[in-house]
């Protein structure tokens, strides 16, 4: 699916860059951009996007969360898109490889030590951390993640 994708999306662009809306004429011409957006989103959806029931499958149990997400081992490292997924016992990173999904780190849920907030110039995320090594995950929303591995209060 991939490979059709990636033709299509060339031939369009070459196709809004190199025409003469004249020629085309308007309406097909500008059709022509709500094409190549849609083959955009079709070109995300089938390389990076992991969605919660693909998720759902793969750890074969139910979700505590789920979001969009990349992770990087450190800040200066080229960052890898997936899902952060976190479940009863786990907390994966997984990222799709063709079709198939695939697990780009994890833990032991009890074995997370440090989720530290961290913001840098554009994006924010953060610092998830057991005895071994860290993960930089930049993620939206950071407080459902802190919330849910963090340890319970005593009080």
């Amino acid at each position: 699916m991939q490979p059709i994708v990636r033709i299509a999306l060339l031939a369009t662009t070459a196709a809004v860059v190199f025409l003469n809306p004249l020629y085309l004429g308007r309406v097909l011409y500008y059709s022509l951009f709500v094409l190549l957006f849609g083959l955009g989103l079709l070109y995300w959806y089938t390389t990076w996007h992991v969605g919660k029931k693909a998720a759902s499958v793969y750890v074969k149990g139910p979700l505590r969360y789920r979001s969009n997400a990349s992770m990087a081992p450190s800040l200066e490292e080229r960052r890898v898109w997936g899902a952060l997924v976190i479940t009863d016992d786990e907390v994966l990173f997984l990222m799709r490889s063709g079709k198939t999904i695939e697990t780009g780190w994890s833990a032991v849920r009890s074995e997370v030590i440090c989720t530290a907030p961290f913001a840098t110039q554009r994006k924010k995320g953060l610092l998830l951390a057991t005895e071994k090594e860290g993960r930089y995950v930049y993620i939206n929303a950071t407080e459902p993640v802190v919330a849910l591995l963090s340890p319970p209060q005593n009080e």
